[in-house]
């Protein structure tokens, strides 16, 4: 068990660099999916949001150019329903076209970038304004990560 463990850590260490390599020859994203669960958020308006965003950093591809990825963007909502007040989870991650070493000539897509953050504290209504806040802090990071900044 201890040495699954290690190993596990170790992975992380090196996923963490290749990831950044990785990022570093990345053209952009030609493709962004959001699914929301907040009231106050629908699909597309935060699509276009964070498309506008994309574009204004310079990362938004049109659909079919190389070297693109996949942009998901989920808004989780957290807690039992039927309560006004609720806390979310943010997750955006990047899923790019990738080979398998076992089989050059397949492509599969895998996740290469993630991050989640979580809003509110079942305390009070989560406005929609913070959840926004919470997508622009992640996509801060995406286009860091990009960047290699």
């Amino acid at each position: 068990m201890r040495m699954a463990m290690a190993l596990v850590l170790f992975g992380s260490v090196t996923a963490g660099a290749q990831e950044q390599a990785a990022l570093a020859t990345l053209q952009g994203v030609n493709d962004i999916l959001v699914r929301s669960a907040h009231e106050g958020l629908t699909h597309s308006a935060l699509g276009l949001q964070i498309e506008s965003r994309l574009r204004s950093d310079g990362l938004f591809a049109e659909r079919g150019a190389a070297k693109c990825g996949r942009l998901y963007v989920e808004v989780i909502r957290l807690g039992a329903a039927g309560f006004a007040n609720a806390a979310y989870e943010v997750r955006v991650s990047l899923e790019e076209p990738v080979t398998l070493d076992r089989s050059p000539g397949v492509t599969a897509h895998a996740v290469t970038w993630r991050e989640s953050r979580r809003v509110g504290d079942f305390d009070a209504v989560v406005a929609a304004d913070a959840v926004i806040d919470a997508v622009d802090v992640q996509l801060d990071s995406f286009v860091h990560s990009v960047r290699g900044q």
